[in-house]
């Protein structure tokens, strides 16, 4: 049987920022709100670029309560220093909220960054691994055994077979291009609404799943049927969905339908 990877799944984006979402809707929390995007990204470019070192994760984390105040090198950590951007030019320091370091937005984005529980769980985020493709895979995996439909033991065990050749032989797609016009050759996106981050959210569209490896599964049952019943019919047999008499003509059929009909 095909195995399928088991993902741990990294910290979760919506449970440990929902303080920083009250707090961020208190008056004296203004330019909270708008900060909340870029520190989530900057926990999944933490976990991402620590080499799974979980001292440089927790220093790269702890770095985005100086970022917030335009300051962007610091002393007193180990590892990590300085922001690792590019300087920031004129206009985007002048255009850009920052938190002034001791106002409100800022003390409730440090408790938040700074939780000890949270701390405590970036230990186990160093290799960055989300559950992103396991929950596409199990989306697949109801297409081949839906919940609502009985199936027996030998079912299940086939029909997750299947889903799991599905899943193996299209998981890593590339992105697909416009053919055509005169956008040809430019990588293809999805524009959609998000309930959750309130705006219009691009999303890359892969190339179309390549379901080849099927015919030569096809081929294979077929082979192996007939080389053990060479004499056996293989045409199907329709007499449990056919009608057992022969249809009468139309106008006969609607007269006694209208007969007996009770909605006249």
């Amino acid at each position: 049987m095909v195995k399928i990877p088991i993902f741990i799944p990294i910290y979760s984006k919506g449970e440990k920022h929902k303080g920083m979402a009250i707090a961020a809707k208190r008056k004296e929390c203004v330019g909270l709100g708008e900060w909340i995007p870029s520190i989530v990204n900057h926990l999944w470019w933490s976990a991402q670029t620590c080499e799974g070192n979980a001292e440089v994760l927790k220093e790269k984390w702890v770095s985005v309560i100086h970022h917030v105040t335009n300051r962007h090198d610091w002393p007193g950590n180990k590892h990590y220093h300085r922001c690792a951007h590019e300087p920031l030019d004129e206009l985007t320091e002048r255009t850009k909220l920052w938190l002034s370091p001791g106002s409100e937005a800022h003390k409730a984005l440090v408790r938040t960054v700074k939780d000890k529980r949270l701390l405590k769980d970036l230990d186990h985020l160093t290799k960055c691994i989300h559950t992103t493709t396991l929950e596409v895979y199990h989306s697949m995996y109801l297409k081949y055994l839906p919940k609502r439909t009985y199936f027996g033991y030998d079912e299940m065990i086939h029909a997750s077979m299947l889903a799991a050749l599905d899943h193996n032989n299209n998981a890593i797609r590339e992105q697909a291009v416009f053919q055509d016009g005169e956008t040809v050759g430019e990588p293809k996106f999805k524009i959609s609404w998000s309930k959750v981050h309130k705006s219009f959210r691009a999303r890359r569209v892969a190339v179309k799943k390549d379901y080849g490896y099927m015919t030569a599964m096809v081929a294979d049952v077929l082979s192996s049927v007939t080389a053990l019943k060479p004499s056996m019919d293989m045409t199907l047999d329709r007499t449990h969905i056919m009608a057992p008499q022969q249809r009468p003509s139309r106008s006969q059929i609607i007269f006694q339908t209208q007969q007996f009909s009770h909605f006249k």
